[in-house]
């Protein structure tokens, strides 16, 4: 048998959201699955190159499009606070559905992850009791916090990217407007609860968001939560081209789950 991709719309309470199920070839495939989702304003066709390479090596994937974000699909979301308390469990409904699609497969090992915001979404949903009861290692793209003592600038906060910013603000729905989801983030990270979880961090030297600095507090504040955290800084990985870490994802993938 071939590969092939699934794709299916899950509604979880008010919520809906898009994914594309990566499935390879039957010779190939592997009793792990990881589920990854994107960043802010932005759609799961930014990992496609995620999706791809997993296929290449036999592991289940999924991409999915968080609610509100227009780019994905055109739903709503009636709160930021309904967004941030339900979201996180939309891994696990997207799990439920590709162990659907390979029924004959006991998963051994869960890998959750994202890009930005959907990195912060994977770190949420690894706390839930689903993943927070099974193997699971989260992967963290483009994703860092900064000292208490130290003001956060968001990139899109400066007054360069302002015209930017009212663009971006268009694609997710009126809940999710960047201002406000600014400082929601902000809270986010400094209450992080994720513990005793493999986590892995990766962020471009080139990455105007989230750069080494607040990438190793991130690491210091997971790992004060009893996590084993391993970051990477690599070459030429601009915040807006998150397809390029598949590589550097795959690779430490090898490396964790010796495959």
């Amino acid at each position: 048998m071939d590969f092939h991709i699934n794709t299916k719309t899950i509604h979880y309470q008010k919520m809906q959201s898009n994914g594309l199920y990566f499935i390879p070839e039957k010779e190939k495939i592997k009793n792990i699955v990881a589920i990854y989702t994107h960043g802010h304003t932005s759609h799961k066709g930014s990992l496609i190159s995620w999706g791809i390479k997993h296929l290449d090596y036999g592991i289940p994937c999924v991409l999915f499009d968080l609610p509100g974000h227009y780019l994905g699909s055109y739903n709503e979301v009636e709160s930021l606070e309904e967004f941030s308390n339900k979201a996180p469990f939309l891994f696990e409904k997207h799990f439920e559905e590709i162990q659907t699609l390979l029924p004959e497969l006991s998963f051994e090992h869960f890998i959750v992850g994202g890009h930005s915001l959907g990195a912060l979404m994977a770190l949420k949903a690894s706390e839930t009791p689903f993943f927070n009861e099974r193997p699971t290692l989260v992967m963290g793209v483009g994703f860092g916090s900064s000292p208490l003592h130290k003001k956060e600038n968001h990139m899109l906060e400066t007054p360069f990217f302002q015209r930017t910013l009212k663009v971006y603000q268009q694609f997710v729905s009126p809940a999710l407007r960047s201002p406000e989801v600014f400082s929601w983030l902000k809270e986010e990270k400094k209450n992080l609860k994720t513990k005793n979880k493999d986590v892995y961090l990766l962020t471009g030297r080139d990455d105007l968001i989230a750069n080494e600095e607040q990438v190793r507090h991130l690491a210091q504040q997971l790992e004060k939560n009893g996590c084993r955290v391993t970051t990477q800084i690599a070459e030429n990985l601009p915040h807006h081209t998150p397809d390029r870490a598949s590589v550097h994802l795959m690779s430490h993938l090898k490396k964790v789950l010796s495959f």
